[in-house]
């Protein structure tokens, strides 16, 4: 029937991605927490958009196997 480890596999990840998206956005018109060494700058958009892509992957093969 359901993956239940998939299933909370692809919560856990979408709810990463909500939390490292909110961690890294710029506020009250300071600049990004990201830090920009090691090309963190440019990575790290990426790793929260393949985290939230992986979520989501996971989460529908858990419902649909």
């Amino acid at each position: 029937m359901f993956e239940a480890f998939e299933i909370v596999l692809g919560i856990a990840l979408l709810i990463l991605t909500v939390v490292l998206f909110m961690w890294g956005v710029p506020k009250g018109g300071k600049p990004s927490r990201v830090p920009d060494k090691w090309g963190m700058g440019t990575a790290f958009p990426i790793i929260v958009m393949c985290s939230g892509v992986f979520g989501i992957v996971f989460l529908l093969k858990g419902i649909f196997p």
